[in-house]
C-alpha cells in the first residue's frame, strides 16, 4: 500500500521533471528537499507549484490575451466560422480573442509577434472556407423559398374562369 503510493509519486515526479529545464529542475529539487526536511509528504503539490505555466494557444478571452506579454493587433471579419478558425489558429500556435461590434462585425485580436503564423493560419482558414462553400447544397430555408416561388408562379398561370356547368344536364 505504502510502496504503491511512493511508486505513484515517483512516476508523477518523473513525468513532470522530464518537462522541466535544468534551472527549473534545480529549483524544484531544492523545494522538494526543503519540504522533506520539514516533514511534508505532499511532493506533487510542491512540484506543481514550481512547474512553469504552459502557453495555451487558440481562442482566449480579452483579459487572458492581455495578460500574455506583447502588443496586440486586430483585424475585422464578417461572420467567421469560429470553430474552424480556432482549429487553424491552434495548429499554427496563435492565441487570439474575438469580440463582436454593434454593427455585427467581429474583431480578431492576436499578438503582434505572431503575425507571420497568424497570416499563414488565416490564409489556410479562408481557403478551407472557400472549399466548403463551393460544394454547399442549398439549406432548408433556401429550398422552402424556391418552393414558394414555384407555387406563386403556378398559381399565377391558373385561370379564374368558373365552370357554370357543374355536371348537370345541359339544356
Amino acid at each position: 500500500m505504502i510502496n504503491e503510493e511512493i511508486a505513484d509519486k515517483v512516476i508523477n515526479v518523473g513525468t513532470r521533471v522530464s518537462e522541466l529545464t535544468a534551472e527549473e529542475l534545480r529549483k524544484a529539487i531544492l523545494a522538494i528537499l526543503k519540504k522533506l526536511e520539514a516533514g511534508e509528504k505532499k511532493l506533487s503539490e510542491t512540484v506543481q507549484k514550481n512547474m512553469p505555466e504552459k502557453t495555451k494557444y487558440g481562442r482566449k478571452t480579452m483579459t487572458q490575451l492581455s495578460k500574455m506579454h506583447g502588443e496586440q493587433t486586430a483585424i475585422s471579419i464578417k461572420n467567421p466560422n469560429l470553430r474552424l478558425l480556432n482549429k487553424y489558429m491552434k495548429k499554427h500556435g496563435v492565441a487570439f480573442a474575438v469580440t463582436k461590434d454593434k454593427e455585427g462585425k467581429y474583431n480578431l485580436f492576436f499578438k503582434s509577434k505572431d503575425i507571420d503564423a497568424m497570416t499563414t493560419a488565416f490564409t489556410r482558414y479562408s481557403v478551407e472556407l472557400r472549399r466548403r462553400d463551393r460544394g454547399r447544397t442549398p439549406t432548408i430555408t433556401q429550398n422552402l423559398a424556391n418552393a414558394r416561388q414555384a407555387a406563386r408562379a403556378q398559381n399565377n398561370t391558373r385561370t379564374t374562369e368558373r365552370n357554370r356547368n357543374r355536371g348537370g344536364i345541359e339544356r
